[in-house]
């Protein structure tokens, strides 16, 4: 900043400073002083004012009784901590925030002096005086000290190797250690994906949460610990294979659905950084994986690993390694088989995104019913067919669409426009087929849906994916989409009327988006254009006279 333009932020930090000074000022008046430093440091100031500023903020946090006044200087350095690079001092800056820690004896003003080295970890990275001070009061008997340390301990494990690798051996002794609180040992074991620096401390990371796991195997230390070890394999990039072996043998033993449900969360998680571990092996395992939960009713268990499938269907670079006979068998034992609604959606959607990236991408050749290409194209083709028709099945028998119907539209209806695309490459007839029984079920669960009064609350979602998907595949079919619009709309209006006023406010919302779904529908055959027009007038100047729509 030019010397001239500085002029200003030096008036503001002198009037902030004077109302901080004034013994007449009350706690309420100094806080808010304190708290104007954060709009002088996060504006265009020059490093001398920023460098002045945190010092005051350092001096008023080392003399003042009052633990308010100290939080407030807390909340700035934490909202201001880029700009403490800018400081000159750094020494001056760093001792006055320590003394409070080292000479206070009230844990709240310990745990903010924590809390506010934690801010300033970029000064104290070689601060080997600091490092020990801060590793000696994770043993503090005060739960709000240890709470602050443990994030001061966070913050220095994440740019300091020295740092972390002193405390990694005192963090272990405390989790392990018996009369470790659980919440204090919950959150050390977090701490521990961070001692990520070198290959020594995150060995000795890894063999502390496997030791952990093995002397307390609750559900919820087992699952902190699988969490932060598939973290921990993540950022330092070390024991990979033997993580995802770990993953998947846990999906596979654990009885516990809370622990067996982190393991697939955690896998996803692994594969989605680590592609190289990828193959048709895993792939093939995962959805047996998936299979043996449906069997035994987890199904969130196997809606989590059939997500791992997905997230690996959509990745192009994978295309080539997933699709093989195996792994479309497997997909058909699931969405084929009784198994749960639930799963066999799932896992139809699944296969739908694997089927469509891999057209997309070329690794699945098409050229079916166009006229080319043989017998690539033939197979996908009656794949698309096969997942289509349970689709329909599905959607059709459902009594309330959710979002996994949601889902399962949106990757199907992508897949069957690739494949009806003109030119050689283009579907048969029976890929156009499937398509209109797909929007056929969905107009019976719409109508299902609507007369269970929509508990999911996804009814204009569905109305606005059909329109698309009667555009793309039947144009005809618009006509027909239209009318059951209307009669939802109808009904819709009705119960408007008659209901209480704290119900107005959502069903108006739900009436508006269903007048604009029937004009979008309307738009799109021309033989019902002028009567949706005329509808739609109607109802809106209908609307404007009842009383439960004024003022709105």
């Amino acid at each position: 900043m030019a010397p001239g333009n500085d002029r200003e932020p030096q008036i503001a930090k002198v009037e902030l400073d004077r109302k901080l000074d004034n013994p007449k000022s009350t706690l309420a008046e100094r806080c808010g002083a304190v708290a104007g430093y954060a709009i002088l440091l996060q504006g265009k100031s020059s490093a001398s004012v920023c460098n002045s500023a945190f010092l005051k903020l350092a001096d008023i946090f080392e003399k003042t009784p009052d633990n308010m006044l100290r939080f407030a200087v807390v909340n700035v350095m934490g909202r201001c901590h880029t700009q403490l690079m800018r400081v000159f001092n750094t020494d001056i800056l760093v001792h006055k925030v320590h003394t409070v820690l080292e000479k206070s004896i009230d844990p709240i003003a310990r745990s903010l002096a924590l809390r506010a080295l934690a801010c300033m970890a970029e000064l104290l990275i070689h601060n080997q005086r600091i490092h020990s001070d801060v590793r000696n009061a994770l043993r503090s008997p005060n739960e709000i000290e240890q709470t602050a340390c443990i994030l001061c301990v966070q913050r220095l494990s994440q740019l300091s190797q020295a740092f972390a690798s002193g405390a990694v051996s005192l963090i272990g002794g405390l989790v392990i250690a018996l009369e470790t609180p659980l919440q204090q040992r919950l959150h050390l074991i977090s701490v521990l994906q961070h001692m990520d620096r070198d290959p020594r401390t995150v060995l000795q990371s890894r063999q502390i949460l496997h030791e952990l796991m093995h002397r307390y195997p609750v559900a919820l230390i087992a699952t902190v610990c699988i969490r932060t070890l598939s973290s921990l394999t993540i950022r330092s990039r070390m024991g990979i294979d033997e993580q995802k072996e770990l993953l998947l043998s846990n999906i596979q033993h654990e009885c516990r659905s809370q622990v067996r449900l982190e393991g697939a969360r955690s896998l996803a998680s692994l594969l989605r950084r680590a592609p190289s571990c990828v193959s048709n092996a895993l792939a093939n395992r995962l959805l047996a994986l998936a299979r043996q939960s449906s069997e035994r009713h987890d199904e969130r268990g196997a809606a989590a690993t059939l997500g791992t499938v997905m997230n690996l269907a959509r990745t192009n670079s994978l295309a080539d390694t997933l699709i093989s006979r195996e792994m479309v068998q497997g997909f058909k034992d699931l969405y084929a088989a009784p198994h749960a609604p639930g799963t066999r959606k799932l896992s139809a959607t699944a296969f739908a995104l694997l089927l469509y990236t891999c057209v997309r991408s070329g690794a699945f050749p098409t050229g079916g019913g166009g006229g080319g290409g043989g017998g690539g194209g033939d197979m996908v083709d009656t794949l698309v067919v096969d997942v289509t028709e349970v689709a329909s099945q599905l959607i059709s028998e459902t009594e309330t669409l959710a979002q996994c119907d949601i889902d399962l539209m949106d990757a199907l209806l992508p897949l069957i426009a690739l494949l009806l695309q003109p030119g050689p490459g283009g579907g048969g007839r029976g890929v156009l087929t499937a398509g209109r029984k797909l929007l056929q079920g969905c107009r019976l669960a719409l109508v299902r849906t609507w007369d269970n009064r929509d508990p999911h609350g996804l009814l204009v979602v569905v109305v606005e994916r059909l329109n698309a998907a009667c555009i793309l595949l039947d144009p005809d079919a618009l006509l027909e989409t239209h009318k059951v619009v209307a009669n939802i709309a109808r009904d819709q209006r009705a119960r408007t009327r008659g209901s209480c006023a704290g119900d107005v406010t959502e069903r108006k919302a739900k009436s508006v988006a269903l007048i604009s779904s029937l004009l979008l529908l309307g738009a799109g055959t021309k033989l019902d254009q002028a009567e949706t027009v005329r509808g739609v007038r109607d109802w809106c100047f209908e609307c404007l006279d009842d009383d439960a729509w004024i003022g709105d």
